[in-house]
């Protein structure tokens, strides 16, 4: 395509930042659109979208791991008609978090392509302030383009470096695709495809197909990966391509004097006719029991002048006992393990993930999961630059690793519609689990927890986040979280969870926010809390959030033994709060994001007791209609008030009464940003640090 020239051009200008994850919903009063934020995926976003005159714009996005796309491009008028300049735009596409590249287009018409890296944990990528303005003729497919760099930073409104590109003279879109070498770039238009070589897919043909998974080697044999193969190591007595043929050690015919041949495992044994003996049924008796026929401890009787009869111990079989019974058939080994047959008994060897004399139990320092048949692909995302990890994965629960020793994010690959259970071994403290469907992200799939085993988890934060899954725990054991402080939104973004946090121990300073955010149907036990009468008495906050998600009333719980109420009502869309007034909160130190965006929150708590508490941080953060009297806390433990009535749109008590208590306080960052009704006569003073 030939580029007109500059002062004759579309000009589209925009801007990538990374954004702190924020999920929120903003609506224009002006135009007619409402531009919806969810950024803790990768997110790119084109706003305010500028059209001059009538003309019809489509703006599309195509490219690497695009796991969520909102059909839809909202395009509408400013109410007057009359002013067509005034026209707002948004598209809205999610990326993997694994890095790719992005092709931007108008009008089927290749602008440019984006190629973004792996976001910092909490970070998402958008592309933002996109404008669309008209510099010359009004031709469609006259257009340059102006754009930045993608710069690394976490803050809201980041500014990025800017980069002018000019016009090329024709665009190839091969040009600078090799499809990772593995693959031919075709040309379609302006759009670049690339053809994969046999063994190999992904969008640029960077996915080596692993054919050891599942593991297509039987019999305990071990698989190796190759392109568009692989090949199997069997163990001794079997052959096969697969190691499926059992080496018949009979074909030799080694039995003599008409014995007969059994074939065992890299074995055979020759049951002799009566009056031979010997491995080969080589010797003839002919004086009875004198010549000891009967082997392996059987006692001998004589019959007759030259005959005789073995009684075997138990294990043994044959006319000379010289058989040892198969205690593998049937095989009583599970999972997977290989039988191995003994004298009177057998043994399993196990498959890495299982163990017990039937290979029946998981080994129990797996942390394992199961997935519905319809999920396609599961992502293990990983933090390396926060945490050190090693560890080994099973994706398809034949018992063998797929990958050891892994130090980074892995993915696994399913193609057969059944459930697939995965088993992670090792040092993994931090990790997020997607899986995907072949249909959609928004597809109903089922993702089953069976064991937490013995992994020292240090957060938990989004761990299922964004699933759109079924979440059921089955497991018998709990999490350590002795090292976990952050859970933020670990199940959040789900259709349902189901299950217990019996036995869950969530230290104290641990921030619990949005960790049921935004899921459906949650039904979580609660039973086995203790109760007296018709009051429940939780002892820490893994109960008390059970109690609050079963929505129990809030004047039917004892609260006196608690000590941490993080995020305990955060974006959970709570009704009724009375009786919460009442409650014993003598005992508690953390109620950092207690309310967060429960904006219909407006009880009266001014009767709390807070001397123990230390963190406030985003406590009443968007709670809109809140505006009560708490000048009579006792808040001279608190270290931290950072947005602690950030967007409290309606507040505005008179907390001057705190001075002199807040000498403990050192972050307290944006602590009344935007609490626009707070006169500031009204608002306390900070010694150690600034608002």
């Amino acid at each position: 395509m030939q580029a007109p020239a500059i002062n004759s051009a579309k000009e589209l200008n925009y801007e990538v930042v990374v954004v702190d994850a924020n999920p929120k919903a903003v609506s224009d009063t002006k135009g007619e659109w409402i531009e919806l934020y969810n950024t803790t995926d990768h997110d790119i976003r084109l706003k305010d979208l500028k059209i001059v005159g009538k003309k019809s714009y489509d703006v599309q996005f195509t490219g690497d791991n695009l796991i969520k796309k909102h059909d839809y491009i909202l395009i509408s008028r400013s109410k007057d008609e009359s002013n067509l300049e005034d026209v707002d735009a948004e598209a809205d596409m999610t990326l993997g978090n694994k890095g790719g590249t992005v092709k931007l287009m108008l009008n089927n018409t290749l602008l440019d392509s984006i190629t973004y890296q792996k976001a910092k944990s909490g970070a998402s990528w958008q592309l933002d302030k996109t404008k669309l303005s008209e510099t010359g003729n009004d031709d469609v497919d006259n257009w340059c383009l102006s754009t930045s760099k993608i710069s690394d930073q976490n803050s809201d409104l980041g500014t990025p470096r800017k980069e002018n590109i000019v016009c090329p003279e024709e665009i190839h879109p091969c040009e600078n695709e090799n499809c990772s070498n593995h693959g031919i770039c075709q040309e379609n238009g302006q759009i670049a495809t690339c053809k994969c070589d046999a063994g190999y897919t992904g969008e640029q043909c960077e996915v080596d197909i692993n054919d050891c998974q599942p593991n297509p080697c039987e019999n305990g044999g071990s698989c190796t990966d190759q392109v568009n193969n692989y090949s199997c190591k069997c163990k001794d007595g079997f052959k096969g391509k697969n190691c499926e043929i059992n080496i018949d050690e009979c074909e030799s015919n080694p039995c003599q004097n008409g014995g007969e041949c059994i074939d065992g495992v890299n074995q055979y044994t020759c049951n002799c006719k009566e009056g031979y003996i010997g491995k080969d049924c080589e010797t003839e008796v002919q004086d009875g029991c004198n010549s000891n026929p009967c082997q392996n401890g059987g006692t001998c009787d004589n019959v007759g002048q030259h005959g005789y009869t073995c009684n075997c111990k138990d294990g043994y079989e044959g006319t000379n006992c010289q058989i040892n019974h198969n205690d593998c058939e049937p095989n009583p080994c599970q999972n997977g393990g290989v039988c191995v047959d003994g004298i009177n008994d057998y043994s399993c060897e196990c498959p890495e993930v299982f163990m017990g004399k039937r290979c029946e139990q998981a080994d129990p320092t797996l942390f394992r999961f199961e997935v519905s048949s319809n999920v396609g692909r599961v992502d293990i995302e990983v933090n390396t630059e926060d945490y050190q990890y090693n560890y080994s994965i099973d994706c398809d629960g034949d018992g063998h690793f797929d990958a050891e020793n892994l130090t980074d994010d892995y993915t696994c690959r399913y193609t057969e519609t059944k459930a697939h259970t995965v088993s992670i071994k090792g040092k993994f403290p931090y990790i997020q689990i997607e899986s995907y469907t072949s249909q959609s992200l928004f597809e109903h799939r089922t993702l089953r927890v069976k064991q937490w085993g013995n992994n020292k988890w240090e957060s938990m934060a989004a761990l299922f986040y964004y699933n759109s899954a079924n979440i059921i725990f089955n497991a018998e054991d709990v999490p350590d979280l002795s090292k976990v402080t952050d859970l933020h939104h670990a199940f959040a973004f789900n259709n349902s969870f189901k299950g217990s946090l019996q036995g869950w121990k969530f230290r104290d300073d641990a921030h619990l926010k949005l960790m049921f955010a935004q899921t459906d149907d949650i039904n979580i036990e609660y039973d086995y809390i203790k109760k007296s009468g018709d009051i429940y008495h939780p002892k820490n906050i893994a109960e008390l959030m059970s109690l609050i998600l079963n929505k129990i009333p809030l004047g039917k719980i004892d609260t006196s033994q608690v000590k941490n109420m993080s995020g305990l009502f955060s974006n959970i869309d709570y009704n009724d709060y009375s009786g919460i007034e009442d409650w014993n909160t003598s005992k508690v130190t953390n109620m950092s994001y207690m309310f967060w965006n429960e904006s219909r929150f407006n009880q009266d708590i001014s009767g709390w007791t807070v001397s123990n508490v230390t963190d406030m941080r985003q406590m009443f953060w968007e709670v809109w209609r809140f505006n009560q009297d708490i000048s009579g806390w006792d808040v001279s433990h608190v270290t931290d008030m950072s947005s602690m009535f950030f967007h409290a749109f309606n507040f505005d008590q008179d907390l001057t009464p705190w001075n002199g208590k807040l000498n403990n306080v050192t972050e307290c960052q944006d602590f009344d940003y935007r609490a626009n009704s707070w006169e500031d006569e009204n608002k306390p003073y900070f010694p150690s640090c600034t608002p």
